[in-house]
């Protein structure tokens, strides 16, 4: 009975002899760490198999229960090295004492709670992200109330009679004002609360993230091309899309690019899933993303831009696509011949004619 709750469960057992330092493991436990089933093991082959970052506090807890601190109870969470991945599980056990106070015998358990910590880190950066919103959206309020007095005094002085030079930079100082009146309001529509979904072009959001960036794109001397192939259309929270598209933008904008080229294409998906949907693609001939720094980029709070950016645009940018089901692919080059950086997303979508997908 209690192998078949053991194979069920996938619960690892192990039995150290600690005179020997020789080991007794079920194939649970091999399976976990990636062993064979017909070699010997003796204490050092575990120990190897804990992560290089988590070896030093493993081995402290281990210490503690050969001292007899909380009666030989062994407990911790760590990660594994297996089959050329890192895995998380959750090992406990007990020492077990001879007359004379000594450390005889180490039995435990491990199981495998990788898909569990990657379902708290989700809810992690959920909590993350709601939490940004919400400052967000408070911020956007806040800045709307002297943005609606500015906004009304330039209207008021539109009329007045002004020098050429005067004019020039009244014109310039009224169209940034309605630029931070529309990302405010962008801001705003993002996290205020919808009933549902709807259905949106993609198509005429990438157009209006572009039309936020005018006098960035302007002033760097960025060429935009467009490539929209068909009318493509995803059901989702317009404000949703609106932040995903702009992210990509901004990453290509601010990536020291000359040229920006933004295509759209309805295709299946190309991970396998014989799904129809949208393929975007956001492509830059900046500097590209450094080989050591592309694990990283969808990490939050990780940014190569520590002056201006808080590290969180592609974060939620990859959040959203996963909501709706999406993918992201990510490729970039940074040698002086040939660099810049195409993000390729896709979309599930509806209302879309299949074609021919374009090169990424």
């Amino acid at each position: 009975r209690h192998r078949l709750a053991a194979e069920s469960t996938g619960l690892g057992i192990w039995e150290l002899n600690l005179a020997t330092d020789e080991v007794v493991a079920s194939p649970e436990l091999r399976g976990i760490l990636g062993l064979a089933d017909d070699i010997p093991l003796v204490r050092k082959d575990l120990v190897e198999k804990v992560h290089a970052e988590d070896r030093g506090r493993t081995e402290e807890e281990l210490r503690r229960a050969l001292s007899g601190e909380r009666g030989g109870q062994y407990q911790i969470e760590h990660r594994v090295a297996a089959a050329g991945r890192a895995r998380w599980v959750r090992s406990q056990g007990r020492v077990y004492f001879d007359q004379a106070g000594q450390p005889v015998r180490f039995i435990g358990t491990m199981v495998d709670i990788t898909e569990q910590k990657r379902i708290e880190e989700t809810l992690r950066q959920a909590e993350r992200l709601n939490s940004i919103g919400q400052m967000a959206g408070t911020v956007a309020h806040e800045i709307n109330n002297p943005l609606a007095a500015l906004t009304n005094a330039f209207y008021l002085m539109r009329d007045e009679p002004l020098p050429d030079r005067a004019r020039e930079y009244f014109n310039v100082a009224e169209r940034e004002l309605l630029r931070i009146s529309s990302i405010t309001e962008q801001a705003l529509a993002f996290y205020r609360k919808t009933e549902g979904s709807e259905t949106v072009s993609v198509a005429s959001i990438l157009d209006e993230a572009v039309g936020l960036f005018a006098e960035e794109i302007r002033s760097r001397n960025i060429s935009v091309e467009h490539k929209y192939k068909g009318f493509g259309q995803v059901v989702a929270h317009p404000c949703e899309m609106r932040q995903l598209l702009t992210n990509l933008i901004a990453n290509g904008v601010e990536s020291g690019a000359t040229r920006l080229a933004i295509r759209v294409s309805a295709c299946p998906d190309w991970t396998g899933r014989f799904e129809s949907g949208l393929r975007v693609i956001i492509a830059d001939n900046g500097r590209g993303i450094r080989t050591e720094d592309r694990p990283r980029i969808f990490h939050p709070s990780f940014t190569t831009k520590p002056q201006k950016g808080a590290g969180l645009g592609l974060w939620v940018a990859k959040s959203i696509i996963e909501k709706y089901r999406g993918r992201i692919v990510v490729k970039s080059r940074t040698r002086p011949d040939a660099h810049g950086t195409s993000m390729s997303v896709f979309l599930p979508a509806v209302g879309v004619v299949p074609s021919r997908p374009y090169a990424a």
